[in-house]
């Protein structure tokens, strides 16, 4: 069985290295236990370069320098104490890969040595920690050896135990096919055997290790047991599909795309979804090795669209009757969800579904939205993203849940009593903000009524001026010689360079409309126009949240305290929805810190859930939102998981800040064409928690009343407003 010697976990990474071609090598002085160990695997957190893919080696060496300051190696590159074996690097993002060493180095107790990745094609690059280095080790790079004590690189080394030296063990001839009955008997107990045809059915197997243990990694596909690599890796983090990438060993079932793939350790499910994606891999002349990438059942939301309206309905509504008409055919089921009749009250919808249990829970009404060939996964993340006190998942059995963020709790307590390591707590004011700009598209404006446009008709112009851009066909009144108001027929109205024929004619974003002279006489003075129309206007929002304004100010000596941030999104079309987002922007990039650590049982902690934290020697004790975590392969019982959380609002946490997010403050209108999605009625009312201010603008058009003032100018601010929850 492999032991983990020493590590640095790859949370830690935060910068990645310029890429290195062939014969560069990067890597990390280490420390040993005070036992000795055979060297049998490392990590090394790498990935391909921007010029392509590569291969390489990893590669041991003794220790000279001060260790953790000047650590290098003490041979030349070339010259290493030992070698493992070449693998392909075409991971395009960064990921722990594994090196495999023939088990025969044996690193002695109590030691400091060398370990680099070298390149032996292609391009590589490193992923290390320049921000906050805390390993004892130290950085070095080479072809001539260069130690960099401000920098860590991230790394695992395993050993397997030396004892298994004193076993005498003769030299044996084995076939793949002989070896398969003595795999399959349980009862059996292995020594250490250093024989490359075993690592095609099961990881090298340790002195004492029943072949039992082995036989615990496996996946199931199309109901066939397959056994997997040590190499397997699983990521997941908020609002991302779960990956999951794995060698399958020698499948005796037809490998194909689509399949449906569930990974188990000791019995139990840790991961289900789809494989999208494989590599056949020759490994002798009979047997056929495949290296998958899976995700997880998220990626059947991506092959179903949505054409669909929704009025005066819940954001569960939505999820449940999507599931019904999309998903139930695909296998995706829920519980104990009941669509009713009518669900146009909001207090109502509430408090229905407070009283059920149900993987799919009401969450806020919506006015009107409409969904115009929107995938599923797209449609639901849309939801959320209107709904950010709520999350949505598939589950390993392929159930649908929508629930409050609240209510999602994990009972697993990150303190004393749970078995963690490499525990950091990270705070940066990188990409924080308490002041949100956001510069949205153009939201449709009230009904602009008999407006007389400029210039007054004259005898001459056909071209007439309305105050905002037009948003849909408009009324046209003519009052020839002060006769009386007749109404140009709808007939007769066109779209300006696309229709012939007509009176008059306008376009959609343009505040004009012009006069067909060939069809009608020009307007004179003796004559008048007036139109009736919706107008288009700018969205300019600025959000501050004085609240958190207050306290960095606080703590900043002779500061304002005030970190500004603008976004510009063309698909925001209201007020109400510009509002909304840069309230959603502040609240996700205000929180104080960031909490990592390794561990190898994860209890019920998961993606979205809160976690209570208790570490009085950080002054913690808070719950925190689970943001990411990825797995890969520790030992033959064991996996590593390495977790992030985020966490919470200073003025009262997660869980005061998940409550406002759900109360019932108010409804939604939404609206969806092809392409983009608006917000429509700016009468709408936004409640915004705490006392924020709002501040807008609007652009300035000439009309015929306008008049010169000596202190109203162009982009002057034209409103101000203070909304107190």
């Amino acid at each position: 069985m492999s032991t983990l010697l020493d590590s640095y976990a790859s949370a830690n990474a935060d910068t990645t290295s310029s890429e290195s071609a062939t014969g560069a090598g990067r890597g990390q002085s280490f420390a040993t236990p005070g036992t000795d160990y055979k060297l049998a695997t490392i990590k090394m957190c790498i990935r391909n370069g921007s010029s392509g893919n590569g291969t390489a080696k990893a590669k041991l060496y003794s220790h000279s320098g001060t260790y953790g300051t000047s650590s290098v190696p003490t041979e030349a590159i070339g010259s290493p104490l030992a070698t493992s074996g070449t693998v392909t690097i075409d991971q395009t993002s960064l990921t722990m890969v594994e090196f495999t060493f023939d088990g025969t180095y044996t690193l002695t107790a109590s030691n400091h040595y060398c370990i680099a990745v070298v390149v032996e094609s292609g391009y590589v690059r490193w992923g290390y920690d320049s921000s906050s280095p805390s390993h004892g080790g130290n950085y070095f790079s080479g072809g001539t050896w260069s130690a960099n004590s401000g920098r860590d690189i991230a790394f695992e080394v395993y050993g397997s135990s030396a004892a298994a030296d004193n076993i005498d063990v003769p030299t044996i001839a084995v076939s793949t096919t002989a070896l398969t009955p003595i795999l399959n008997n349980s009862n059996i107990s292995v020594p250490s055997i250093s024989l490359s045809a075993i690592e095609v059915l099961a990881p090298v197997v340790s002195a004492g290790t029943s072949i039992v243990s082995i036989a615990s990694r496996i996946c199931t596909i199309s109901d066939v047991e397959v056994q997997i690599g040590r190499n397997w890796t699983y990521g997941a983090k908020i609002n991302e599909q779960v990956t999951f990438n794995a060698s399958l060993i020698n499948p005796t079932v037809t490998i194909t795309k689509g399949l449906e793939l569930k990974y188990k350790v000791n019995g139990v499910v840790v991961f289900a979804g789809i494989i999208v994606d494989y590599v056949k891999i020759e490994i002798g002349a009979t047997v056929l090795n495949y290296d998958i990438i899976a995700i997880d059942f998220k990626k059947i939301c991506e092959r179903r669209f949505v054409t669909e309206v929704y009025v005066n309905k819940s954001a569960g509504y939505i999820f449940a009757d999507i599931l019904t008409k999309y998903l139930a055919d695909e296998g995706i089921t829920s519980e104990s969800y009941t669509i009713l009749v009518s669900e146009t009250t909001l207090v109502s919808e509430y408090t229905r579904l407070s009283t059920t249990t149900s993987t799919i829970e009401g969450g806020p009404v919506f006015d009107y939205i409409v969904f115009n060939r929107k995938s599923v996964l797209d449609v639901f993340n849309f939801i959320c993203e209107n709904a950010p006190g709520y999350n949505w998942y598939i589950s390993v059995d392929k159930k649908l849940y929508f629930v409050s963020k609240l209510s999602y709790k994990s009972v697993s307590v990150v303190d004393s009593t749970f078995n963690h390591r490499n525990f950091k707590y990270n705070d940066s004011l990188s990409g924080y903000r308490n002041v949100q700009y956001v510069e949205g598209g153009q939201a449709e404006t009230s009904l602009q009524s008999q407006y007389s446009p400029t210039p007054k008709p004259d005898g001459v112009s056909k071209e007439f001026f309305v105050r905002y851009p037009i948003a849909s066909e408009p009324i046209i009144e003519i009052n020839l010689a002060s006769a009386g108001w007749n109404t140009i027929s709808s007939d007769e109205i066109g779209i300006d360079t696309i229709e012939t024929g007509m009176k008059f004619y306008w376009s959609k974003g343009v505040n004009k409309i012009t006069q067909d002279t060939a069809v009608l006489a020009v307007l004179g003075t003796s004559d008048a126009i007036r139109i009736t129309y919706t107008g288009l206007r700018n969205i300019l929002v600025l959000l501050e949240d004085n609240p958190k304004i207050l306290a960095r100010a606080a703590i900043e000596n002779e500061s304002t305290g005030k970190y500004e941030n603008v976004i510009r999104d063309t698909s925001i079309t209201s007020i109400n929805a510009a509002v909304m987002y840069a309230n959603a922007l502040i609240e996700k990039n205000s929180k104080p810190g960031i909490v990592t650590f390794d561990c190898l049982n994860l209890g019920d902690i998961a993606i979205n859930k809160l976690v209570y934290v208790n570490k009085p020697l950080y002054g913690i004790a808070d719950w925190y939102l689970c943001e990411s975590i990825s797995a890969s392969y520790c030992d033959i019982n064991n996996i590593k998981y390495s977790v992030s959380l985020l966490e919470g609002d200073p003025q009262g946490g997660w869980e005061t800040a998940f409550k406002k997010l759900t109360m019932p403050s108010g409804t939604i209108n939404i609206e969806n064409n092809d392409t983009l999605i608006k917000y429509n009625s700016l009468n709408e009312t936004c409640t915004i928690s705490s006392s924020t201010t709002i501040t807008g603008t609007h652009s300035l058009y000439v009309s015929t009343t306008t008049v010169v003032s000596s202190t109203l100018k162009l982009g002057t601010l034209t409103f101000t407003d203070t909304v107190v929850d």
